[in-house]
């Protein structure tokens, strides 16, 4: 079970028009309302009722800062053990038909994904949401970047958000 106790004003808007794209897109039980505190990706909120490990993750600054310093510290904030060294070790073990993917991370490997940036090392992990959400972890230089954003909460105009 999910929390029910926040409300709409806990969260930043996702999209202005719904789903539907300033209505470009249309189909049964399409969400045409501001989407706020659920699920934006429509694959989990429409055959998943909103909860599913790869869409609808909210949080804020503070606790993401808490799970990229417990990535830093292999699974371990404080005098608090999350996870061993092994889980840590299974959450950025490559997929082996493409080394980009980790589990429930991506993986900078081989350079190929340009929102890591230029200075990160290979050992960087992190993940882009597509409301506008970007963290970047990098063991190396014991640093993590978290970005925050509402981007899709804008106008789309001739196929792109403004």
């Amino acid at each position: 079970m999910y929390n029910t106790s926040y409300q709409k004003s806990d969260f930043a808007a996702t999209e202005i028009n719904g789903n539907t794209r300033n209505h470009s897109i249309n189909f049964p039980n399409v969400r045409t309302h501001v989407l706020q505190g659920e699920a934006h990706d429509e694959k989990s909120f429409y055959s998943m009722n909103g909860l599913s490990g790869h869409a609808g993750l909210f949080s804020n600054l503070n606790d993401m800062m808490i799970l990229t310093q417990i990535m830093l510290n292999k699974g371990q904030y404080g005098n608090l053990t999350f996870w061993s060294q092994k889980v840590q070790d299974l959450f950025l073990t490559p997929y082996p038909y493409d080394v980009t993917f980790g589990l429930g991370w991506r993986l900078n490997r081989n350079k190929s994904l340009p929102w890591f940036g230029l200075y990160t090392s290979d050992q960087a992990f992190g993940h882009e949401g597509w409301t506008g959400t970007c963290t970047v972890i990098d063991p190396k230089y014991s640093i993590a970047i978290i970005l925050l954003t509402n981007k899709r909460h804008s106008l789309y105009i001739n196929g792109t958000f403004d």
